[in-house]
């Protein structure tokens, strides 16, 4: 391959000659010619390939010979020119190298059929001279011996140089024979260099010297292992528009360059890796992930993985941009971020929309001084393993490597054949990126050019397609060495962190127990709820169109529960509240809103609209209770007031009953509360219940549920909570 990539070079450069002289062709000769007037500026000489026992070449390597020889053929008038030495010519000459070898010579060969293979006469077996030899020019055009000189007798260096002369004495006998010859002594000293050896180094200095060395036609092998900081001293800083990292080192013997290939995941989208286990495609996505992580800080770079393979990914959960990777086993988890992700996706969507991309509303957020959205990259090792395990997730994952990428969400994948990703799947990959496979010919079904470049076999060797060529790479390493690589991670967390207060956003994990910390603040016209455990988040019930709901727990112990996490989640945001918990299920006495007798309930209720509203949140803890407390002037008002919405939706009201009180209970209060459709239920039975409505029974509904366990109903729509409750039993204090 580097031989033809060197006859395209020259073929190109007697082109461009060929329009500099005006010639009508240009051969080495010509070119030399013009080279040596000034004509033309670039150096082109001629070139000699040597292949000494090519017979062994040929039989290990045929395929390379056969080019060998082409390219020769070829290359005659380009200025390359082909020498190849054997010991045993016959059954090695074949017509093809018969045909496009003009000269050949014969030295002492072993029997008359090699010299006949070679010079077509049975000479050269006869010869008794060591270096005579026997050379045939074409097809019988000439023909003659000689004798090669023997460049191996020991080299004498010489004080100067001196021309050689003939000044020996000869001693003859009386019939002119020579007896004796004495010759002057001369002043050298005594080498253990060959006189060939003494003239390649005087040349390789005088090369050197002169700044003058030969072409090489292939550059030094990949290196078997390569870190990103080698990479970066060969070819300078990666570049850091979008969400760019550097695959590996790419080799191009055609065009006889070595360069550094990034990947822009902005521009390209989801990548998919091929390889066995062992063929450290594992290690090259953690590889990949740890680089991105070097140069994008946490508000600009989050990522997750899922680690079902040899655990490359999850050693980098350390950094404060991973926020959190999954392991086999960790059912729920994985299913927690899958919920995260697809939640991000929906929330991006809406900016794409107003902004056309995530770029452009970086870019805008920036200028303003606003929080621009983290890129994020999630990596899934092993797919095989994750198909066979999560099957009811892989439609989910389509769908998120085809919604991900516009909304800057990434997936890096792994599997270990060509089978693995499933068509779907692979359609949304834009890249893939093929290691050592088991089954080499599966490269050929990935890559459609992969018969182009060596098959992979070592460890962390690859092949991608880069247009419509394939190529090879070997893949960047986080340390030259697999033990150093746990250190490297560790110092890259303690710098990131000391420079960035920022971290990504968690996989989010149901709570055992949900406090007022958990939920955060508090939004407006809303109360608080509890976790979502669909979405794993804050839960909040809306009361922007109905400022009623109405809550029904199994028993008085779970109301009670709920009503003491959800006064604490309203003293923790500062909201103003009244509960009116003359049933003392919360059991809260030393606080001044919380009103705990009949009479105090009554003075309450009669404070009331058409007087000044003085709290934001009103809480009935036990509805029936309240009302059998109050006069019939007090229970009057209190339904009127409700019923008739003298609050004018200024005040939220919430109002609770105990599900065993429901069943033919027609109270107006009750009626109306139901009317929204909506509310809160606690404890088991929500599937046998008849009203908050929903749209289709799931199975949960009919589970047994915890005591802090319930469903939230709006809309039509029925939601799985885990209630918020209090951080600490106490008897509270005033707000």
């Amino acid at each position: 391959m580097s031989i033809q990539s060197e006859l395209k070079r020259r073929q190109d450069m007697f082109n461009k000659a060929r329009d500099i002289t005006g010639e009508s062709t240009v051969d080495i000769y010509k070119y030399i010619s013009y080279y040596r007037q000034g004509v033309l500026k670039e150096p082109l000489p001629h070139l000699f390939v040597i292949a000494d026992e090519f017979a062994e070449l040929k039989q290990q390597e045929p395929e390379f010979m056969d080019e060998l020889v082409s390219a020769a053929r070829i290359g005659r008038s380009l200025g390359v020119h082909l020498i190849l030495a054997t010991q045993r010519p016959t059954g090695v000459v074949n017509d093809q190298i018969q045909a496009n070898s003009k000269f050949k010579i014969c030295l002492k060969v072993a029997d008359a059929g090699d010299s006949k293979e070679m010079i077509r006469r049975s000479d050269a077996a006869e010869i008794k001279r060591p270096g005579q030899y026997y050379m045939l020019v074409g097809y019988n055009e000439s023909f003659g011996g000689g004798q090669a000189a023997y460049a191996g007798s020991k080299y004498v260096e010489r004080e100067k140089f001196e021309a050689k002369t003939d000044n020996a004495v000869d001693l003859l006998d009386g019939e002119g024979a020579v007896i004796t010859t004495l010759r002057p002594t001369v002043a050298a000293k005594k080498s253990d260099k060959s006189e060939l050896n003494a003239v390649l180094e005087q040349l390789i200095k005088t090369a050197d010297a002169l700044g003058k060395h030969a072409q090489r036609l292939w550059l030094e092998p990949l290196p078997e292992r390569e870190t990103f900081e080698q990479l970066q001293a060969k070819y300078g800083p990666m570049p850091t528009e979008g969400l760019t990292f550097a695959l590996g080192e790419v080799d191009d013997p055609m065009r006889q360059r070595q360069f550094r290939y990034n990947v822009n995941l902005v521009e390209t989208g989801n990548v998919m890796f091929y390889g066995m286990q062992t063929s450290g495609v594992g290690e090259l996505v953690a590889a990949i992930t740890f680089d991105l992580a070097t140069r994008y800080s946490p508000q600009d770079f989050w990522f997750y993985g899922v680690d079902l393979g040899a655990g490359s990914i999850a050693s980098l959960r350390s950094l404060p941009q991973c926020g959190g990777v999954c392991v086999a086993g960790e059912d729920e988890r994985i299913e927690n971020l899958f919920k995260l992700l697809e939640r991000t996706v929906e929330e991006r969507k809406q900016v794409v929309a107003q902004h056309r991309s995530i770029a452009a509303y970086n870019k805008r957020a920036r200028k303003e001084g606003g929080q621009p959205l983290a890129r994020i990259v999630v990596a899934f090792d092993n797919l095989a393993s994750f198909r066979e395990r999560y099957d009811k997730l892989y439609d989910r994952l389509i769908t998120l490597t085809m919604d991900g990428p516009m909304c800057g969400v990434y997936c890096l994948m792994t599997g270990a054949n060509a089978n693995t990703a499933g068509m779907k799947l692979r359609q949304n990959c834009a890249m893939d990126v093929v290691m050592a496979l088991s089954d080499a010919s599966e490269a050929t079904y990935i890559l459609t050019n992969a018969r182009q470049a060596p098959t992979p076999t070592n460890a962390g060797r690859g092949l991608i397609n880069i247009g419509k060529e394939a190529f090879a790479f070997q893949g960047c390493s986080i340390a030259m060495d697999v033990e150093d690589e746990p250190g490297v991670v560790e110092h890259l967390t303690e710098w990131v962190k000391a420079h960035s207060a920022d971290s990504a956003q968690p996989i989010p994990v149901l709570p055992q127990h949900v406090t007022a910390r958990d939920m955060g603040a508090l939004p407006k016209h809303t109360v608080p709820v509890g976790f979502s455990k669909q979405g794993v988040e804050p839960y909040f019930y809306n009361t922007t169109k109905y400022a009623y709901m109405l809550v029904v727990g199994e028993d008085s112990d779970m109301l009670g529960s709920y009503f003491r996490g959800m006064r604490e989640t309203f003293i923790a945001n500062g909201a103003q509240y009244r509960f009116i918990d003359d049933a003392g299920i919360m059991g809260i006495s030393n606080d001044a809103w919380v009103l705990t007798t009949s009479e105090q309930a009554e003075a309450f209720v009669r404070s009331l609209p058409p007087k000044p509203l003085q709290a934001e949140y009103y809480v009935f803890t036990n509805m029936i209770k309240t009302l059998a407390g109050l006069s019939e002037t007090g229970k009057s008002w209190l339904t009127d007031l409700l019923v008739n919405e003298r609050t004018k939706h200024k005040v939220v009201m919430v109002a609770a009953i105990e599900a065993m009180r429901t069943k033919g209970y027609v109270e107006p209060w009750y009626n109306f509360f139901r009317q929204s459709g909506g509310g809160l239920w606690i404890g088991t039975g929500f599937g046998n219940q008849m009203i908050f409505q929903y749209g289709r029974t799931l199975p949960e509904y009919n589970q047994p549920a915890g005591p802090t366990d319930g469903f939230a109903a709006m809309r039509g729509q029925a939601t799985s909570v885990r209630l918020v409750e209090a951080a600490v039993r106490d008897t509270g204090t005033s707000s």
